[in-house]
């Protein structure tokens, strides 16, 4: 369809991503060019979808989870390492499945280190987790 109806799809999360009894929601790997115009950009990488349009736009305030990152369909662009980089820049506070920790733990040092990602913004996702797992144990005695 038109990149209209495409936006008009999704417009129906609006809701359920601000229903309290939604707690988390995961990010595909879609490509869907009316929302992230970069070619070959998955929706699970895209800063546009996770953090503009869920976070930001929709106001969804609960964990946001990767597709696993070691699908076919996402390393075919990308390489390990830089799938998780990019995963984390995008605004996912888990990511699952990665193909390659070491070298994403390097690639994301040096990013905080460029300052492509700040340390508040690590703290926030580290803080998001915490606090979900903190309900999770008061809610399940």
């Amino acid at each position: 369809g038109t990149p209209e109806q495409q936006i008009a799809r999704t417009t129906h999360f609006q809701n359920l991503s601000t229903t309290p009894l939604v707690a988390c929601v995961m990010v595909a790997h879609l490509a869907v060019p009316a929302l992230e115009p970069e070619a070959n950009r998955p929706t699970s990488l895209s800063h546009n979808v996770v953090t503009n349009l869920l976070q930001e736009e929709f106001g969804f305030e609960g964990l946001v989870f990767t597709d696993a990152l070691n699908m076919q369909g996402i390393i075919e662009n990308f390489e390990p390492g830089k799938i998780e980089l990019n995963a984390l820049l995008a605004g996912n506070d888990i990511l699952l499945c990665p193909m390659d920790v070491p070298k994403s733990i390097t690639l994301i040092k040096q990013a905080l280190n460029e300052g492509k990602i700040s340390l508040e913004e690590l703290d926030r996702h580290v803080l998001k987790i915490l606090r979900a797992k903190q309900w999770i144990f008061e809610h399940l005695k």
